[in-house]
């Protein structure tokens, strides 16, 4: 409640008696799917005026000309990787309950460097996550790729526009006390007037072996600029 704080500062916070688990897919063929990292992790109602071009985006009502203040979020607090001093990485994931806003930010995710201040909490570094057509986070895990001795974040989050859906897999470096983004490549993508569809997941091994010069992946292609594939086209690309 005290992160929560910290990140919401002077709004209520009230702790929801409710689970949600936002996980989709998109009826193609085969069916995309995007999986809720957050799922089932209690839910909290923030109340007060949006802050920030942002959330005044995602707190509009366009059919009523209003603006919600009530945002229902979820997050994760974990140790910040190597950290002495007990700050924490908090993963904010939230929509603007009642709210109908345009494509552009459905929901906002962030990230945040929280650093303890006597008995409470400050923000020392946040990392927004993109915000057109976003829906949940898909993935969240720690991984050691760049031979430094702490891990890094690999995050993926869904985003996407009118022609096209995808989540994008983010790879940041904590260990100097801030967010480093190392990469940002689609994990998932679907375009619709092109057809083109298909996945890459992240070889942790190879990577790991190029110690950060490269990031290796192993992508599946079901269909590609109009051409739809019987059995998938698998690559193993590596980008630096």
């Amino acid at each position: 409640m005290k992160v929560l704080g910290a990140i919401f500062p002077e709004m209520e916070i009230e702790r929801l008696d409710r689970r949600i688990n936002s996980a989709w897919r998109l009826d193609t063929n085969p069916p995309l799917a995007f999986p809720d990292a957050l799922a089932f992790l209690p839910a909290y109602r923030v109340t007060g005026a949006a802050q920030g071009e942002r959330e005044r985006c995602a707190a509009q009502d366009l059919v009523k000309r209003t603006s919600s203040s009530d945002r229902e979020v979820r997050f994760r607090l974990y140790p910040w990787p190597g950290a002495w001093r007990g700050e924490l990485l908090a993963i904010v994931q939230y929509r603007f309950i009642g709210a109908v806003p345009p494509v552009d930010c459905p929901s906002l995710a962030e990230l945040f460097r929280m650093k303890p201040e006597g008995q409470d909490w400050k923000i020392a570094d946040r990392f927004p996550l993109a915000a057109g057509r976003h829906n949940h986070i898909e993935g969240v895990r720690f991984v050691h790729l760049t031979g430094e001795p702490e891990e890094e974040l690999a995050i993926e989050s869904d985003s996407g526009d009118a022609s096209e859906f995808r989540s994008d897999l983010h790879i940041l470096m904590l260990a100097h006390g801030r967010f480093q983004e190392l990469l940002n490549v689609p994990s998932r993508l679907h375009i619709k007037g092109l057809g083109d569809q298909w996945t890459q997941t992240l070889d942790e091994a190879r990577t790991a072996e190029k110690r950060g010069t490269e990031f290796c992946f192993e992508k599946t292609v079901w269909a590609a600029a109009h051409r739809r594939f019987l059995v998938p086209e698998i690559t193993h690309p590596c980008y630096r």
